[in-house]
């Protein structure tokens, strides 16, 4: 009965090993095994058992891969002691032996494979066949005989033809299938005739390249499911399907190293065992499996057993490889090989110790073979990465067959050159054998070489500082601290010429091991040169094979003396004209050589200024670290800024002449007066008066730190004085100041000016000016009238002693100054005033005092009688004041005059009666008068215009002591009204009476 395709499924890893490994991906998942051998058996489609469990999404791409049908729970691995995995013969043929065949099926865009992929395939099937792994095989018999331990490569071909079309690989829908499969062998077949015919020899592999999904049928796919399966196809053409191992990680391969540094080539190299061995002896599906179905790779689905450091367990034809235990009925386990087996043992030490170079030394190894078959030995050499100092010898050669229990003798050859640096030399000797657990066995190989080892000392060739124009000497040992002699063959400089080897004692030299030989090294300094530093390289040529040439650096500073001036720029104080301030200029030698000055010298547009004062003769020495302080005068003869520049020559070869700036400002007295202008307050003129001058302090400062001398002080203006004034020339000290004192005593009134000038040795302000004011202040006379008019006055002797008016005239002082009145007069005969006090009356500005005047005519009437008032403050011609108020009166007998006005105060024309009368008295009077008319009288016949209509200077008095009790009354009409009035009127007494008609 048929049974489906057997596959290798993904992530199934048994056996102890596989638990054991640390990268192991899924633990064994168990699962129950069907009941007797016929549960296994299905038609030509039988599909595998419903897996047990699953293993967890996004463990390997995010994928759920189903557990594979023929996994083994860890229990049931090798060694068990338990028949009941053992495989059962079901009565089907076998292969009695095999020719493999690869096929790559590459399309373009699909054609992606790691790089040693496919030379691995075809190598693993060269070397499998007669091994003992392949012997597992033997033990299983089919209808058509048995399997024999041969199997062959029979050829590899590359298609790079396209996959059908839809089927392109790229996921399960469009997955190349198994028909696309077994059309590419029948392809392979046709495009390869000596391939064929396909027969129960005959197997054809079929590798497609990363990324590609194959699939069995519906969910039965590369991605998914399985990592390659086997099957047969039109009778006997048996192939594998074998998709790339290298997309599916974990999944299918069993982790650890990679033994072929190729992960998807090692793991893929495990299923082409797996599905190479299940073909050979089920190739129909239909021969040897067991009750539960499980083929010969099944039951040890990636069960590695034991492993090495390199990740391989088990070597063929000495090649590494990393693929499963298949399954032995006759150990019911899984097993590595059957049969008799070859076993590899080394002895022997490849210790050489130390070998002179140019010549060589022998060790001998011995192979032997512990196991129960031959073992070939294959090859017998140094490792890639060993010493070329090593060798094999050619005899015996290889390959060799070694009986069980038998053994080979191997030499092995140390031979340095004769150039050979000294030095512990490393090698591995690498035996491979057909040992299938140890395909290469190592022996480490070590020598030393005996040379000579040169050293040179001092290290570093120092000479320190050399002076120039003279010679240094330093001793150069060459040691050799190696194990052969040394041969010194020359020693030389390059660099800085001035580095020399003395001949004694000449090259070549030859130093036996633990011994010196001494050199002499010479710098020379050129007696020229400025301070530097030379460099060089003493060469030491030996036949130390290490260090041919030993490089040892020279040095040498060349001691040159160099001039440095402290502290540079010498900037003096302010200095008086010819005076002298000095500094100190240092010329130090800070070289390492003695500094010669040659000139002191001082140039530059103000020169003369300055002195050197202890300028040295030329050819002055100043010793390394010493100095010589040079004292630099500055004496000005005039003022200003003044500039030079001091040079020090000398033969320094950096900086032969070296310079400062000498600077100093010639100080010259500065005037500084405490004011530019004197402005006084109003002083009188009347130098009666107190006070009538002033003094005002002007300080004159010297603001500077030499001495002013002032040579005239000039004061202009008649007005203005000094008080006490120094005689000149006169000194003013350095910041020091003296104060004149400025006076003014006006004689005359008014604004007065004048200035006061200063002269001195101050260069910028040799003459200074104070410009002086003030005014001079006078009294004025000021009054309450500038004339007085006197009233009608009765003259004498008709007043009979009792005339006279008197008006009061106010005197103010309405100048500036005190007001002195020295005089107050009047002029006219009527006329009287008080005279002037002695000593005079003062007044103060605005104040004044009143002066009565009295007018007292006598004679005969008159109708101006004029006069003069003078006040005068004479008592100083230059400060007085004076001032004339005229005098005027009308003198009058007794009487009246009488102006009649209408009720608006107008003069009425015509009077038209008028009626005069006095009462009382003895004198008979009464005066009646008709159509009086209006009578002007003007200056300058009067002192003032008045009008009336009737006046009478000769009327009699009516208080006399005959006259008492007595009064007049007078009656006037007008413009048809009349009015009357009563009077007295007294002796002395003239009335102006102006009476209103209503």
């Amino acid at each position: 009965m048929a049974r489906s395709p057997s596959r290798i499924l993904r992530a199934a890893f048994v056996g102890s090993a596989a638990i054991a490994t640390a990268i192991l991906m899924l633990p064994a998942v168990a699962y129950s095994a069907p009941s007797g051998p016929s549960a296994a058996r299905t038609t030509a489609n039988h599909k595998a058992p419903p897996a047990q469990s699953h293993r967890p999404t996004g463990e390997l791409r995010n994928r759920k891969l189903q557990q594979p049908h023929h996994a083994l729970q860890a229990s049931q691995t090798a060694n068990n002691g338990s028949s009941a995995l053992d495989l059962v013969n079901h009565g089907g043929p076998i292969m009695p032996s095999t020719t493999t065949f690869t096929i790559f099926w590459l399309p373009p865009g699909h054609n992606t494979v790691s790089t040693n992929y496919a030379s691995l395939m075809n190598r693993y099937l060269q070397d499998v066949g007669g091994s003992p792994l392949y012997n597992i095989l033997t033990q299983y018999p089919g209808s058509n005989g048995n399997i024999a331990n041969s199997s062959t490569f029979g050829g590899t071909w590359t298609d790079t033809t396209a996959f059908p079309a839809g089927h392109d690989g790229s996921d399960d829908a469009h997955a190349v299938t198994d028909g696309d499969i077994r059309d590419e062998v029948t392809r392979a077949l046709s495009n390869n005739p000596s391939w064929g015919p396909a027969d129960l020899t005959k197997m054809y592999f079929v590798f497609t390249g990363s990324g590609v999904v194959t699939c069995k049928g519906t969910g039965d796919c590369s991605d998914t499911t399985y990592c390659a399966y086997h099957n047969a196809f039109n009778g006997d053409t048996i192939y594998g399907s074998m998709p790339y191992d290298g997309d599916s990680g974990g999944g299918c391969y069993a982790g650890g190293p990679s033994p072929n540094n190729d992960t998807a080539a090692d793991a893929e190299l495990s299923s082409l065992e797996h599905e190479h061995f299940e073909a050979v002896n089920d190739p129909h599906l239909n021969a040897w499996f067991n009750s539960n179905g499980d083929e010969i790779g099944d039951i040890c689905n990636r069960d590695m057993g034991t492993r090495d450091s390199t990740g391989a367990n088990l070597y063929l034809n000495g090649h590494p490889y990393e693929i499963q235990r298949e399954y032995s009925n006759a150990d019911s386990a899984c097993v590595k090989s059957f049969g008799a087996t070859s076993k590899v043992a080394l002895s022997g030490s490849l210790d050489f110790g130390t070998v002179p170079r140019g010549s060589s030394a022998t060790r001998s190894v011995t192979v032997s073979n512990t196991g129960t078959a031959t073992l070939d030995v294959l090859d017998v050499a140094m490792d890639s990465g060993s010493d070329p100092a090593f060798s094999v010898l050619p005899n015996p050669g290889t390959p060799q067959s070694l009986a069980p229990g038998s053994s080979i003798d191997y030499t092995v050859k140390f031979a340095p050159p004769g150039n050979a640096a000294s030095g512990t030399r490393n090698g591995t000797l690498k035996v491979t054998t057909t040992d299938l657990l140890a395909g290469v066995s190592t022996l480490p190989a070590t020598g030393k070489v005996g040379a000579p080892t040169i050293t040179v000392s001092p290290a570093i060739l120092d000479f320190g500082t050399v002076p120039r124009g003279t010679a240094a000497h330093l001793t150069v040992t060459v040691h050799n601290n190696g194990d052969g002699d040394l041969t010194v063959n020359g020693l030389s400089f390059t660099g800085d010429p001035g580095f020399s080897i003395e001949p004694q004692p000449g090259t070549p030299q030859t130093v036996p091991p633990g011994s010196t030989v001494d050199f002499t090294a010479t710098f020379t300094s050129p007696a020229n040169s400025g301070a530097q530093t030379s460099n060089a390289i003493l060469h030491v040529a030996s036949d130390d094979p290490g260090t041919p040439d030993l490089q040892v650096p020279a040095t040498a500073s060349i001691g040159a003396p160099h001039a440095v001036l402290s502290p540079g720029p010498l900037s003096f104080p302010d200095t008086c004209r010819n005076t002298t301030s000095s500094l100190t200029e240092t010329v130090t030698n800070n070289g390492t050589a003695d500094l010669t000055v040659t000139a002191v010298t001082v140039t530059g547009p103000d020169a003369s200024s300055f002195t050197v004062l202890n300028a040295p003769p030329p050819a002055t020495v100043i010793h390394p670290g010493s100095s010589f302080a040079y004292t630099v005068a500055f004496t000005p003869t005039s003022g200003g800024a003044k500039t030079a520049t001091l040079t020090v020559s000398s033969d320094d070869p950096d900086n032969p002449q070296l310079s400062a700036q000498l600077s100093g400002v010639a100080a010259v007295p500065a005037i500084t007066l405490g004011s530019s202008a004197i402005s006084y307050g109003g002083l009188a003129v009347d130098n009666r008066t107190a006070p009538h001058a002033q003094f005002v302090p002007l300080p004159v400062f010297n603001e500077s730190d030499c001495d002013l001398t002032i040579s005239s002080l000039v004061v202009t203006g008649a007005d203005f004085s000094l008080a006490a004034p120094p005689g000149t020339p006169f000194v003013i000290g350095k910041h020091n100041s003296i104060t004149l004192s400025v006076g003014f005593d006006p004689t005359v009134g008014g604004g007065r000016t004048g200035s006061l000038a200063i002269s001195s040795d101050d260069p910028a302000n040799p003459t200074v000016t104070v410009a002086l004011s003030g005014p001079g202040l006078l009294p004025a006379i000021g009054t309450s009238s500038d004339t007085i008019f006197f009233p009608p006055t009765v003259v004498e002797p008709v007043a009979g002693g009792l005339g006279g008016s008197t008006a009061n005239l106010t005197v103010t002082n309405t100048g500036q100054a005190e007001l002195i009145v020295d005089s107050l007069n009047t002029s006219g005969a009527p006329y009287f005033a008080p005279g002037a006090s002695s000593p005079p009356n003062r007044y103060a500005p605005s104040d004044g005092f009143v002066e009565p005047i009295t007018f007292h005519p006598s004679g005969a009437p008159a109708r101006k009688v004029t006069g003069t008032f003078t006040i005068a403050d004479n008592g100083d011609p230059a400060g007085g004041a004076s001032k004339t108020v005229n005098l005027c009166g009308e003198a009058v007998g007794r009487g009246i005059r009488v102006l009649v006005v209408d009720n608006t105060g107008a003069v009425v024309p015509n009077v038209a009666k008028l009626h005069l009368q006095l009462h009382k008295s003895a004198t008979n009077l009464s005066i009646s008068l008709k159509d009086l008319g209006v009578t002007t009288v003007a200056p300058p016949t009067s002192c003032q215009t008045f009008s009336y209509q009737y006046e009478n200077q000769d009327l009699p008095a009516t208080d006399t002591v005959n006259q008492q009790g007595s009064y007049y009354t007078l009656d006037v009409t007008a413009g048809g009204k009349s009015t009357t009035v009563t009077f007295t009127l007294g002796t002395a007494e003239f009335q102006t009476l102006v009476l209103t008609v209503k």
